[in-house]
This record gives C-alpha cells, sequence and structure tokens, in this order.
C-alpha cells in the first residue's frame, strides 16, 4: 500500500481543523488504511490531549514521536501549527497528496481563508481544498461558499455540521461515532464520511 499524506492547515484558531484531523484519521483507520498516525504540530497539542486516554484506533503523537516508528504507518494525517507562512504552506501542499482547509461562515476566518488559498492557487498546487466546518444550513453558508467560489477557491461539497457532539468526543476522548451522550453523534461522523470520500475523488483527479 502506498504511503498516503494529508496536512491540514489554518490561519485562525477555533476552525475545526484538530476536529477533522482526528476524524479523517478514524474514517481512514476503518478503511483498512494500514497504520494511521495523526502528527500534532500545534503548538496546544490539541490532537494529543484528544487522544490522552488511548481509545482512539491509530497513533497520535508529535512529529519526533511518529518519525520514530515511521515504519509502522502508511497513513499520516497532520495537524499544522497555526499562522503557517505562504512559502510554508506551499512546502506542505507539495509534500502531501492534499491539503486541507478547514473554515467557518465567519468573515475573518473567510477572510483568512481567502489569503491563504490564493496564495496556493497563485503558486500553481490545486491539490488542495476548502472545508466548511461548524456548518449550519442556509443562507450564511451559501453566501460564504459562493464568495470563496467566486475567488475560484475549490470547496468541498461536503460539509460539517455545527454539533455539541464534537466536543463530547474531545472531552471523553472518542472518535464521535462513539459518543452515547448526543443523538446527532453518528451523523457527525457521516458529515467526515461524506468528507473522506470526497478527498479521495479530488486525489484521483488531480493525479
Amino acid at each position: 500500500m502506498s504511503r498516503l499524506l494529508i496536512s491540514l492547515a489554518s490561519l485562525k484558531g477555533g476552525v475545526g481543523k484538530t476536529t477533522s484531523a482526528i476524524h479523517i484519521a478514524g474514517h481512514l483507520s476503518e478503511k483498512g488504511r494500514g497504520g494511521v498516525a495523526v502528527v500534532d504540530r500545534d503548538r496546544t497539542r490539541s490532537a494529543t490531549s484528544w487522544s490522552r486516554s488511548g481509545n482512539l484506533p491509530f497513533f497520535v503523537g508529535t512529529q519526533d514521536a511518529a518519525f520514530k516508528r515511521a515504519d509502522e504507518f502508511t497513513t499520516l494525517v497532520i495537524d499544522s501549527r497555526g499562522g503557517l507562512e505562504n512559502e510554508e504552506l506551499q512546502e506542505m501542499a507539495e509534500a502531501s497528496d492534499f491539503l486541507l482547509l478547514p473554515t467557518n461562515v465567519e468573515y475573518m476566518s473567510l477572510d483568512a481563508m481567502a489569503q491563504t488559498a490564493e496564495a496556493l492557487g497563485a503558486m500553481g498546487n490545486r491539490a488542495f481544498g476548502v472545508l466548511f466546518t461548524m456548518a449550519r444550513p442556509g443562507k450564511r453558508l451559501d453566501t460564504a461558499r459562493r464568495v470563496l467560489e467566486e475567488l475560484g477557491l475549490p470547496v468541498l461539497n461536503a460539509t460539517v455540521r455545527a454539533s455539541e457532539a464534537f466536543k463530547d468526543a474531545s472531552e471523553q476522548s472518542l472518535l464521535v461515532r462513539d459518543v452515547k451522550t448526543n443523538k446527532l453523534a453518528h451523523k457527525c461522523w457521516e458529515d467526515y464520511g461524506e468528507v473522506v470520500q470526497e478527498l479521495f475523488g479530488r486525489m484521483e483527479a488531480n493525479a
């Protein structure tokens, strides 16, 4: 099985980057992608904190820890640090099979996303896409999608709903599929299933 590298980046915190990394890794593990690792490069170490109970079905650790066990992994999901410079983003995009840029519909998030994605697009790299997280169906989401698409940015059709189930999952150190305290937990898990399916489709198109 060939090695797969998916990276996640954002200029602004609080847009679901770590949540996305954890649940993309969860789906890849479920699909039998061999050894799956989330490489926690964020200063906050949110992914490492999420995994503290050892209940996740994949490895989570720092870059150094993952490097020491590199032979065990065929799939890497990188939870990058925030505030990357354009050059660093481009290097990450070039090293990755896909660079995913989570955002929400807030103006400041969209502004940061436009700057990030435009910089990548200007450098000729199309192996990236924008993912709307914490999404609620309605005019704000439709408008936000239209704004980014009019800028020529690749926006995933899949979105991830806003739900306290993700907070419950983090607090319980679980994947959201395993949360028993929120009736939307399974739907939230399915959202990321659609994200992963679309990622593979886009990677095939970019190959």
